[in-house]
């Protein structure tokens, strides 16, 4: 492939692999077009934010997903929303209606208030753009169908739609349906700005409204108590402290409440 970009993107579905966001690190650095996909149904060396380890047994869905920033987008870490609604809009066509599927801010997706998909935007080098854009954006996904991992301490213990008494869609018929709402989210999102989809993950939102505790350190030893009063338009969180004051912030960890 040469180093131009394709204008198809490419799907590649593998038994097992290290990492789908590495695999398709590399398609990228060879030219792979805007919304190639790398998916696998097991990773062995899989990871979530900050470094942790993913766990990433067979049964579930791990999957990567190619932006190409373009000049004209709205600010590139909006792009964290447009994946996060695409994911909960994906899974909501598979659940039955009184399951309570919800958003933990900025994209951590909630099954009755298990955690149930993980997520990691990693960003390649700066390109020669104007303004100055990252190469590729590769969003990873993990999704629990058929497997949690064990986690007795988690603030938000995992969970998997087996476990919560669904029947889980064939995988690839689940990442066709969230390749899709990621193309018409990421559509909507260029031609009409954030607010489509501000107004939509507030509708999502978990714990909005409410007391939370926001983890603003990697090891989650700093934190701000207050209340979630939601996202500006620019996507940073609302967080109206207890001395009266509103705070924004552009990453953190909705903790239990505060």
């Amino acid at each position: 492939m040469n180093s131009a970009h394709s204008t198809e993107p490419m799907v590649i579905e593998k038994e097992a692999t290290d990492s789908t966001n590495d695999d398709l690190r590399t398609l990228a650095e060879r030219g792979a077009g805007p919304l190639s996909c790398v998916w696998s149904h097991q990773q062995l060396k899989g990871r979530g934010r900050h470094g942790r380890v993913w766990v990433s047994p067979p049964g579930n869905v791990y999957c990567s997903l190619l932006f190409r920033p373009q000049p004209g987008w709205p600010p590139v870490p909006q792009l964290v929303y447009v994946v996060a609604l695409a994911v909960h809009e994906a899974l909501s066509q598979h659940l039955d209606a009184d399951q309570s599927l919800s958003i933990k801010w900025p994209n951590d997706i909630l099954l009755n208030g298990g955690k149930l998909t993980g997520m990691l935007l990693e960003a390649g080098p700066m390109a020669r753009s104007h303004p100055p854009l990252p190469s590729h954006i590769i969003a990873g996904i993990g999704i629990n169908l058929r497997h949690a991992p064990e986690a007795a301490d988690a603030l938000y213990p995992p969970t998997s739609l087996v476990a919560q008494g669904q029947i889980p869609p064939a995988p690839a018929l689940l990442v066709q349906g969230l390749r899709q709402a990621v193309a018409i989210n990421l559509q909507t999102w260029v031609a009409s700005g954030f607010e489509p989809l501000r107004q939509r993950f507030l509708q999502r939102a978990h714990r909005l409204g409410q007391r939370v505790r926001l983890g603003t350190s990697a090891d989650k030893q700093a934190y701000q108590d207050g209340i979630f009063e939601g996202i500006d338009q620019e996507g940073q969180l609302l967080l109206r402290c207890d001395d009266g004051s509103l705070k924004r912030l552009y990453s953190g960890d909705v903790l239990m409440p505060g």
